[in-house]
């Protein structure tokens, strides 16, 4: 966090309204590690493991940010869905929808409104929004479910893409109301669609940084239950 601070205040670009100097300062003094957060890469090694077993396929996909400019094509992206649209969803109810856009006016419109890629619009081109439709759920105690799904879907179509050897951010959506009354008029999204995700996509540069990303250990993460 604290290196992502400082990227940022090197560049000169202000993420102050969800990162400010108080909270900067926090994590400074709180911080343990001194190491590199960025992973090099190039198109070749990075998609090496795409062919590869899942283990290896699945640690090899990281976010990417820094595309060529180069379009990736219709028929390629109707391929991803196809592979993608294998998610499972509750009652296989298939609430989950992907709107594609590539006109670079409203790409850069739509990033504008997500707000977390400052400083690197300018190298993308097509974008993938990620919806689910809430008409598909029925009672209070399914409120949740579209952001299940949705969630579902969404590693289904980043593995997807990596699986074709395509770039992608999954870009968040934790935003207010008024941000989803925007991306609806943007893209002209139906009342009962909610976004999950944006995510910009593209050919990776020749050679490119991602995040180090470390994980959790499972002892962080697995609980066991005893009977």
């Amino acid at each position: 966090m604290c290196k992502y601070y400082e990227r940022h205040e090197k560049n000169n670009i202000d993420i102050s309204d969800f990162f400010n100097r108080k909270d900067y300062e926090l994590f400074k003094g709180l911080s343990t590690l001194n190491i590199d957060i960025t992973k090099n890469h190039n198109q070749t090694s990075y998609f090496a493991n795409v062919g590869s077993n899942f283990e290896n396929f699945s640690k090899s996909r990281s976010s990417v940010r820094s595309f060529t400019g180069e379009m990736v094509s219709l028929e390629t992206i109707n391929k991803v869905i196809e592979l993608a649209k294998n998610a499972p969803s509750v009652c296989n109810r298939q609430p989950t929808k992907v709107y594609y856009v590539e006109s670079k006016e409203k790409v850069d419109k739509v990033l504008s409104i997500q707000g977390g890629l400052t400083g690197y619009s300018s190298e993308i081109n097509q974008l993938l929004v990620v919806v689910s439709d809430r008409n598909y759920f029925y009672s209070v105690g399914e409120k949740n479910q579209l952001y299940v799904d949705g969630g579902i879907f969404l590693m289904n179509l980043l593995y997807a893409l990596h699986f074709y050897k395509i770039g992608a951010c999954p870009a968040h959506w934790g935003h207010n109301y008024e941000k989803d009354i925007e991306i609806q008029k943007e893209i002209d999204l139906s009342d009962s669609e909610k976004v999950i995700c944006v995510v910009p996509i593209g050919i990776p540069k020749k050679e490119f940084k991602t995040t180090l990303s470390l994980r959790r250990s499972n002892d962080e993460i697995l609980r066991i239950v005893k009977y």
